[in-house]
């Protein structure tokens, strides 16, 4: 709105201004060996734990469009335990080619330990705040099992075939029906020089429904989650060339389509998702490389063909979601002719993003 406001004037929780904060921790260890003489195996166990704190203040007086009538805070805490591994194994067979060929496992288990959510009784700042919704998303642990397997097969020194697939298998929380899902992806590339390839391309991907948006109890949000929610789906076709070299640099140019199904969207007090959205758009990146300094610039323009109900577009621009975006990085090594080690390792980044016009009813 433009309007300015005291951040410490309103109540904190656990040192957290008016916002949302997010923390997240990765750890993971790592065996890679080789086995049948030129095979390779890599094993990966890993942890993630994730917390999530939102302060959404009571209205003050002189600031209304800032806060809620009654203001909460909510807050949850996640880990996951998983484990991946993998197999491949390179390949001649003559005259057809060679390559190489990849299978693996993964499995893990995410828990939800805990959540709160405190809240004001009625819309005065006079009412204490009082304990909303206990286990506002209750606890419970899923868990998620995959096999997946990959080819990197080389017909000739032009042609080249990447073609991969993926079974998932997640047992939700509650007893709300079990995910399986089939992703497969296939990509075939013309390189008619060192600098110069072409790459067609189709992937299918999906996403599980959020574990908030399908279990929580309405105490925070003002809406309620849905158990029966399913995955979103996306289907990708991309054309695309890749050119190193000319005017010592690297460029990418890609065509893409991306049809999204069962998409997710609030109606009402509820998520559902029967939504589809259909997508054309076309991304350019440009880079330059020295000893010293690293330059990345990109570009993405976004065209909607179409949407269903749940997602509102005007001027084929879907609603808060930006058509045109871009980015540059720059990274740059002010020491590094200098002989000390740490001094030539030393790296500094600049990204500047551009977000242009959205929809915004």
């Amino acid at each position: 709105t433009g309007q300015l406001i005291d951040l410490d004037a309103y109540r904190k929780f656990e040192g957290i201004e008016p916002g949302m904060q997010s923390t997240f921790w990765h750890s993971e260890l790592k065996y890679d060996s080789k086995i049948f003489t030129d095979g390779n195996l890599v094993l990966r166990p890993y942890y993630d734990e994730a917390g999530f704190l939102d302060n959404e203040p009571q209205k003050r007086a002189g600031e209304t469009s800032y806060g809620r009538d009654k203001g909460y805070t909510m807050k949850h805490r996640e880990i996951v335990y998983g484990f991946q591994g993998s197999v491949s194994k390179p390949y001649d067979m003559g005259g057809w080619g060679s390559g190489n060929v990849l299978g693996g496992i993964q499995a893990e288990q995410m828990d939800l330990q805990y959540s709160w959510d405190i809240q004001r009784e009625t819309a005065t700042t006079t009412n204490p705040y009082y304990m909303g919704t206990p286990n506002m998303l209750p606890t419970g642990k899923e868990y998620a099992y995959a096999a997946y397997a990959q080819l990197k097969h080389k017909f000739t020194k032009e042609y080249l075939l990447n073609t991969g697939v993926r079974y998932d298998y997640k047992s939700r929380a509650q007893g709300y029906a079990s995910v399986d899902k089939v992703s497969p992806r296939a990509a075939f590339i013309y390189m008619p020089s060192d600098k110069l390839s072409f790459r067609a391309s189709y992937g299918r991907s999906f996403s599980d429904a959020p574990y908030w948006y399908r279990l929580n109890r309405g105490g925070g949000g003002g809406y309620t989650g849905s158990g029966t929610l399913k995955p979103e789906i996306l289907d990708s076709y991309q054309l695309s060339a890749e050119l190193s070299g000319w005017m010592r640099m690297s460029h990418r140019l890609n065509l893409f389509y991306n049809a999204y199904n069962s998409v997710i969207y609030r109606s009402g007090t509820a998520y559902l998702n029967t939504g589809a959205v259909k997508i054309n758009g076309v991304e350019y990146e440009v880079g330059i490389k020295r000893q010293n300094l690293a330059v990345r610039a990109q570009y993405t323009f976004q065209y909607t063909l179409d949407t269903s109900v749940g997602y509102l577009m005007q001027s084929h621009m879907i609603a808060n979601i930006p058509q045109n975006m871009g980015s540059v990085v720059l990274d740059y090594a002010p020491l590094k002719n200098m002989d000390a080690a740490l001094a030539k390792n030393l790296w500094l980044n600049y990204t500047l993003r551009f977000v242009g016009n959205e929809y915004a009813p």
